[in-house]
């Protein structure tokens, strides 16, 4: 009985210190650093700033202004943002650390992990983005086009010496806004999209993605050489357009051209290619 009555009591001191430490020793700066060291060992690309760091019960931190930029540009801007460890993180040499935070009407969550003990060099992110407004997204702003709409997505990043990342994404409800009319639109509206991204350093590669929309349904596959500004990377892209009928309709009273092949190429559509970059795209009949 006194034996276990000696432990509760070192337990509840053990207890009393961290929270004394947490909340009245609270290390605002070294929080900050750790929390910016966390981001640049995912990517040496990324900075992040920080204007406070305060402490939550038990073992959270959130982390107010957050600003986070790649290559020095801007990605987000987030107001607050909570960080939650693992207890064996806190006495331990490995990183197991959760985030969540709202960002441009949706919400942003997941964990960051290292495996010190294993490989030190070895980081991994996964995260769950879920109903984020397209238009709101900074680097969107750059382009020529007007884009928005809802973006749900799953990303499983890991760096191990080099960087790669794998995402499932869907988009609900979106619009793009062209500079100047494609087969005599100034707008495409797309009901739903989904789409299979890996990206390897700077290559992203467009398994497969499905677009079900409004005016015609598309099928895209190829690859994007990611380069800086983001409106100068190179597209090769190839798929497959399938007009709806009533925009062919609409088509034909526009403009008295025949835009588009004469036959099929099967169930899919009209075969095509994208290639230059995303500020001058080339489209072409395959």
């Amino acid at each position: 009985m006194k034996s276990r009555l000696k432990w509760l009591l070192y337990g509840l001191y053990t207890f009393a210190a961290i929270i004394f430490f947490l909340f009245v020793l609270f290390p605002e700066k070294t929080v900050r650093e750790h929390a910016k060291g966390l981001v640049q060992n995912l990517h040496p690309g990324l900075t992040l700033t920080i204007a406070k760091a305060v402490p939550k019960f038990p073992i959270s931190v959130c982390l107010k202004e957050v600003s986070l930029m790649a290559l020095g540009e801007t990605v987000a801007d987030v107001d607050s943002l909570i960080l939650r460890t693992s207890f064996h993180s806190i006495f331990g040499r490995d990183n197991d650390i959760f985030f969540k935070f709202k960002a441009y009407g949706g919400d942003i969550q997941g964990m960051i992990e290292n495996n010190y003990s294993i490989n030190e060099d070895c980081w991994r992110l996964n995260a769950i983005i879920s109903d984020l407004r397209l238009e709101s997204i900074p680097p969107i702003h750059k382009l020529d086009y007007q884009i928005s709409g809802l973006l749900n997505m799953k990303v499983d990043y890991q760096r191990e010496g080099t960087s790669n990342a794998n995402a499932i994404m869907e988009f609900y409800n979106a619009r793009v806004g062209l500079p100047s009319p494609f087969f005599g639109q100034t707008f495409f509206d797309f009901k739903k999209a989904d789409a299979t991204v890996s990206v390897r350093e700077n290559i992203m590669e467009i398994t497969e993605c499905k677009i079900k929309g409004l005016q015609t349904d598309i099928i895209l596959s190829g690859t994007v050489v990611l380069k800086q500004p983001l409106n100068i990377s190179i597209l090769k892209l190839n798929g497959f357009i399938n007009p709806h009928l009533a925009f062919l309709k609409d088509l034909n009273k526009k403009t008295p051209l025949k835009i588009f092949p004469e036959k099929k190429a099967g169930k899919k559509g009209f075969s095509f290619k994208i290639k230059g970059t995303i500020d001058r795209p080339g489209f072409f009949w395959d």
